[in-house]
């Protein structure tokens, strides 16, 4: 997958689920990989009623690029219950981000 087809991928998800945020659990970074865990939460765009679906997501990095990627969800209108969202999940020598 290219840079452009997995920004297009991203934008299908937005798209469809105006208001998205992303809420991280925990994560790892390293040298040749790195993963997080987390759930999506979101006003449903008919009824405003909040949605929210469970995830991890891991990444494969090769020669600093992102080689591969792999999610694994829940069912609809899960959420993680054994853990508290991290007020950020970059790491502490950079600057935070918002998550999106």
């Amino acid at each position: 997958m290219t840079r452009e087809d997995y920004a297009v991928e991203l934008a299908s998800v937005r798209d469809g689920r105006p208001g998205i945020r992303v809420v991280v659990y925990d994560h790892a970074f390293t040298d040749d990989g790195a993963w997080f865990r987390f759930s999506f939460v979101w006003p449903d765009p008919e009824t405003g009623e909040p949605r929210s679906r469970a995830g991890m997501q891991s990444y494969r990095i090769e020669n600093g690029k992102l080689a591969e990627t792999w999610i694994s969800m829940l069912a609809p209108d899960t959420r993680w219950t054994d853990a508290t969202a991290q007020d950020r999940w970059t790491s502490t020598r950079r600057s935070p981000q918002k998550p999106t």
